[in-house]
Order: C-alpha cells, then sequence, then structure tokens
C-alpha cells in the first residue's frame, strides 16, 4: 500500500498562485567589491581626463600666442618655430587621450564594470611610459637653469600609476580568492559610499594640484579679489608673459 508524503506547501500569492520567496530576494542589497572598484577606477579616469585638458592647454595656447606673434611680425628663432610646430599635433594627441578617458570614465561609471580592462592597461601603460619620459627629461635638461619639473604631468602620473595598480588588483582576484579560506562578503552601503567619497577626495586634491599648474590655471582670473580694474589687469599681463615664453623657448 503506498503511503502518501506530507509536502509543506509553498505560501499562496495573489490570484491564489503560490510562489516561494528566496532569502537572496528579502536580504539587504549589497554591492559586488569588483563593482566599486570600477567606479574607483572610474573616478580616477575622469580624473586623468581633466589633467589631459589641462595638459593640451599647456601645450597649445603658447603655441597659439607664439604663432600669433610670429604672424603679427615678432621674432623667433628657429628653435622656438620648431618647438611651436611640435606642440600642436602634441597637443591634439593630448586632446584625444583626454576624450577617451573622460568616455570611458564615464562608460564605466554609469554601468558598474570596466569595459576592455586589458586594452586600458596597454593604453594607459604607454602612456604612462611617456610621461615618465618626459617628466625626466624636463628634471635633467640642459643647461641646468632650463631644467623643469612639470607638477601638471607628475599628477597625470601618479594617476595613471594608481589606475594600473588597481586594474592589476582586479585581475589577480581570482588568485587571491583560491589561496583564501575565508569566501568573500560585499562591502555594506556605508562602505561603498565612504570608499567612494574618499577616492573622490584623493582624485580631487591630485587634479587640483596639476590643474592649477597648468597654463588653464596661470591664466585664470583670481577670484578673491575685490576690485574689478585688477582683475581686468591680470589676463594681459599673462598673454604677454606667454608671447615672451613664446619668443625666448
Amino acid at each position: 500500500m503506498a503511503t502518501l508524503q506530507h509536502r509543506p506547501a509553498p505560501p499562496l500569492g495573489m490570484g491564489g498562485r503560490r510562489f516561494a520567496i528566496s532569502q537572496e530576494a528579502i536580504a539587504p542589497a549589497r554591492t559586488d567589491v569588483s563593482a566599486l572598484s570600477a567606479s574607483c577606477i572610474a573616478v580616477a579616469m575622469l580624473g586623468i581626463a581633466a589633467l589631459a585638458a589641462a595638459a593640451t592647454s599647456s601645450l597649445l595656447t603658447p603655441a597659439t600666442v607664439a604663432a600669433g606673434g610670429a604672424g603679427a611680425g615678432g621674432a623667433g628663432g628657429g628653435f622656438a618655430d620648431m618647438a611651436s610646430f611640435l606642440a600642436w599635433p602634441a597637443g591634439i594627441v593630448s586632446a584625444a587621450y583626454c576624450l577617451a578617458a573622460l568616455v570611458y570614465g564615464f562608460v564605466s561609471f554609469r554601468r558598474g564594470t570596466l569595459q576592455r580592462p586589458e586594452v586600458a592597461v596597454r593604453v594607459l601603460g604607454s602612456t604612462a611610459g611617456l610621461h615618465m619620459v618626459l617628466l625626466l627629461a624636463g628634471l635633467w635638461r640642459l643647461p641646468e637653469s632650463e631644467r623643469t619639473f612639470d607638477v601638471t604631468l607628475a599628477a597625470l602620473l601618479t594617476l595613471e600609476l594608481g589606475v594600473i595598480a588597481a586594474l592589476g588588483w582586479r585581475h589577480n582576484a581570482a588568485l587571491r580568492k583560491g589561496s583564501s579560506a575565508k569566501p568573500a562578503t560585499a562591502p555594506s552601503a556605508a562602505a561603498v559610499l565612504g570608499t567612494l567619497f574618499l577616492a573622490s577626495v584623493m582624485v580631487a586634491a591630485i587634479t587640483t594640484v596639476g590643474m592649477s599648474a597648468s597654463t588653464a590655471g596661470e591664466l585664470a582670473v583670481p577670484h578673491s579679489g575685490h576690485s574689478g580694474t585688477h582683475q581686468e589687469s591680470v589676463v594681459p599681463d599673462q598673454l604677454q608673459r606667454l608671447k615672451d615664453q613664446g619668443h625666448h623657448h
């Protein structure tokens, strides 16, 4: 004789239909660690875009002023003309780099995932190497009186190396999970907000220092003065200094 086994019925839903509620559905929402790291990297990419725009202004503004002075009959040396000519393609490449970093950072922050991180590592590695060479070339330039330290370039290099390190940390996540016996837990909402806030403050601090040292930062009209006459006299003096730099570079 067959015996009947009693099975607990699932809870009733609307319309008499039965459905089961899983524990995952009623658990508080948590953000995955990979999504949090992707958001932090996206914030850093936005900072890289801002610094690349500042570097573009440092390249194109003196070249434009020097070209205008030469067209108006100003005196210019052969080395200055060559430097002004090379500044144009360098500025265009820097502007394209700025646009690419801006789009990549915005899309990654919007989706919470990084798009083609292997391509991002190669591009950032190449640009970071180039910026390192340019920074060292300015520090070891001869004669010693013409040696410079480009703060904008140093800030840009700092963010690039930070993003490369973060991408490497994400790439080795599987190895860390394999060697760790403790299961990974998703961070809470407070931890997510705190991490994003600290990452934003750090990126903003580095970006502000780099942008203030660029040509755009030097040409910015100070807002601390109360006299309009003083502010009106600042920009012509700075443009004259840029013209002198174009003639003597």
